[in-house]
Formats: structure tokens, sequence, C-alpha cells
């Protein structure tokens, strides 16, 4: 997923992704601050699944559904490390 200017609210997903059994959807957000970058990691609530998977995109002809910000919660770097080696 990408954002330009760190301004997007909400992102297109195959709707696949979300049907999966065992899924992980990680949201980095890249901040420069004084030349030094600070990540911030956010990781998707799968009790928004549901939720998601009815929220339709623009074309309404692709098997993709929205997920909005707001569907992530914030996790540290250590919780980041062990949902990617989990």
């Amino acid at each position: 997923m990408k954002a330009y200017n760190g301004k997007a609210k909400h992102w297109d997903v195959h709707k696949s992704l979300l049907e999966a059994d065992n899924f992980k959807i990680i949201l980095v957000h890249i901040v420069a601050d004084k030349g030094v970058i600070l990540p911030k990691y956010s990781l998707f609530n799968k009790e928004n699944t549901k939720q998601a998977l009815l929220s339709p995109t623009k074309n309404k002809h692709v098997p993709k559904c929205k997920i909005r910000k707001s569907y992530f919660e914030i996790i540290t770097i250590e919780q980041f490390i062990t949902q990617i080696f989990s």
C-alpha cells in the first residue's frame, strides 16, 4: 500500500487477501525529522475484516475492497518484528 505525502486514509486491497486464513497487513508510516527516519508501525485489526470486505471501491467490477486507516492499531517495533517472523 502506498500513500503520497502520508495523506491516504484508505487503500484498495484484493478481497482474496482478507479472505485468506492467516493474513497480516502491516502499515509502516515513515516520517523524517531533522534527517532522522522515524518509522511508525500499525497492524490491521482483524475484527474489522467483515466491515472492510463490505466497503466497495470506486470501480465496482474489480474484486477489491477498501480498508481504512482507522482499521489499524499502532504497534511497537518489537511487536512488528514478532508479526513479521511469526
